[in-house]
């Protein structure tokens, strides 16, 4: 009898504690939203953007709604329920990355690592690769940060 108190004790305390209601990425990253603007940071405005990034793919002529459909991607990518709809939100991400890929005009005298466009390209490349929570924290305040310049 305690043995199986004791069962049912790790049972109904493991039951507890784990959320059944997580929040999906969709929910906590929407990137056609405002920016959210912290006033009490001096340097960047958006928490966590890398404000070089977004420099680059502005002088390198890349499209916001380009860029928040490749976020949006990524997002949906990590919520993917079934691997069916993880093929068909990466294809459309390959997609995109191709047009990038074209848009930025690499030649032989642009390397990846002295002009815009390869510095474009390799964090373009680096969002594509995303996989974790905190590199799709990143590539969201980038790409809001990126936002929040263009209305300023």
């Amino acid at each position: 009898m305690p043995k199986f108190l004791c069962i049912l004790l790790v049972v109904i305390l493991c039951g507890c504690t784990t959320d059944q209601q997580r929040p999906t990425f969709k929910e906590k990253y929407n990137i056609y939203a405002d920016p959210v603007i912290d006033h009490r940071n001096k340097v960047i405005p958006i928490p966590g953007a890398e404000p070089y990034p977004a420099q680059v793919f502005r002088e390198c002529g890349l499209q916001l709604s380009e860029l928040e459909d490749f976020i949006n991607a990524i997002v949906r990518r990590m919520d993917a329920k079934n691997l069916t709809e993880y093929h068909a939100i990466q294809d459309r991400m390959d997609t995109l990355f191709r047009q990038f890929h074209q848009d930025l005009e690499m030649d032989k005298n642009k390397t990846l690592y002295t002009s815009p466009e390869g510095k474009a390209y390799r964090v373009l490349l680096d969002y594509y690769m995303i996989r974790t929570e905190d590199r799709l924290k990143i590539a969201f305040a980038t790409v809001q940060y990126m936002k929040y310049q263009l209305e300023k």
